[in-house]
């Protein structure tokens, strides 16, 4: 019989970090629905109230981006994985090398990092998005 893990197990403990990767997707579109049900922004609001940067496509500077883009994946971003860290290469037992702003900053401020659409026109799902929304849950909440 195959092993289908040939890697030797190892001890877990409440150090242990593990790679949840899309599951986190859940848990931070509850957590900014929560944020929504406490009344804290309305669903046609700008992103751009609690955010430290502004968030706007570059070929479209007059357009803001609101929390209905972001659920709807309208916003406009490109996903492109130059800014994460991920499988082999996410930092374990350590805190990530880099602030979510930061990552999100650089990223958006690149206009080959957007579509040429305007937001809210054309619907493109983005992981971007979702990071993005987690800052706004870290913004609201502290």
């Amino acid at each position: 019989q195959k092993k289908v893990v040939k890697k030797t197990p190892k001890n877990v403990n409440s150090k242990t970090s593990f790679m949840i990767a899309s599951v986190s997707k859940t848990v931070v579109w509850t957590a900014l629905s929560m944020v929504y049900d406490a009344g804290l922004f309305k669903i046609d609001d700008s992103i751009d109230k609690v955010m430290p940067f502004k968030v706007r496509n570059p070929g479209h500077k007059s357009v803001p981006l609101t929390y209905r883009m972001l659920y709807a994946h309208t916003n406009g971003i490109k996903d492109e994985y130059g800014g994460y860290l991920f499988d082999t290469k996410c930092p374990a037992n350590k805190p990530y090398t880099k602030s979510l702003a930061t990552v999100i900053l650089r990223h958006t401020k690149k206009k080959s990092n957007w579509y040429k659409f305007k937001p809210g026109e054309t619907h493109k799902y983005t992981n971007y998005g979702t990071a993005l929304a987690a800052l706004l849950v870290e913004r609201h909440t502290g």
